[in-house]
Parts: C-alpha cells; sequence; structure tokens
C-alpha cells in the first residue's frame, strides 16, 4: 500500500540522515586529527633540528677538547723522553764517578 511505502521510505530517509550525520562526525574527527598530527610532526622537526644543532655544537666543543689534550700528551711524551735522557746522562755520570772513586780506592790502599 501506499501508506507501507511512505512509512518505508521514511525510515530510509532517518537512516540516511543518521549515516550522514555520522559520517559528517567522522570527517570532523579525522580533521582534528589531522591537524594535531600535523601539529606534532612539526614539533617534532623543531624539536629534531635543535637537538642536530646542539648536537653539532658539542661535537665541535669535542673535538677542541681532543685536539687541546692531544696536544698535551705530546707535551707529556716529549717531557718524559727528556727525562729519560737525562736519567741515562746521570747514570752513565754516575758509573764514571763510581770507576774514578775505585781507582782513588786502589791508590790508596
Amino acid at each position: 500500500t501506499i501508506e507501507e511505502t511512505l512509512t518505508g521510505e521514511k525510515q530510509t530517509s532517518s537512516t540516511n540522515i543518521n549515516i550522514q550525520s555520522t559520517l559528517l562526525i567522522l570527517q570532523e574527527s579525522m580533521l582534528k586529527l589531522q591537524e594535531t598530527m600535523m601539529k606534532n610532526h612539526n614539533e617534532t622537526r623543531a624539536d629534531t633540528n635543535k637537538l642536530k644543532e646542539e648536537m653539532g655544537k658539542l661535537k665541535a666543543e669535542m673535538k677542541v677538547d681532543i685536539s687541546k689534550l692531544d696536544e698535551k700528551i705530546g707535551t707529556i711524551q716529549q717531557a718524559l723522553e727528556r727525562n729519560e735522557l737525562t736519567i741515562k746522562e746521570v747514570e752513565k755520570r754516575t758509573e764514571q764517578t763510581e770507576k774514578k772513586l775505585e781507582i782513588v780506592d786502589e791508590h790508596l790502599r
């Protein structure tokens, strides 16, 4: 009958309105989610760039510190070599002095 057809169309129309309403809500939610994701992405990119810059500065500082340490190590090695030479010279003189003392001891006997 006509009444049944009209009632069926009303129910279909009501269902379609509900579906459209739900789709609009979903679309709004997706747009908000997309905005949030873009915001987070941009913040993360900014943070990453800041960290890269800070790490670059730290790396440069560390290179300078390592260079200074290398210089100090070189200076220490030179001092050690000079000290070793001095010790060898003192040992030679000590041997020579001991020999002279032995000669003097022999003359005194």
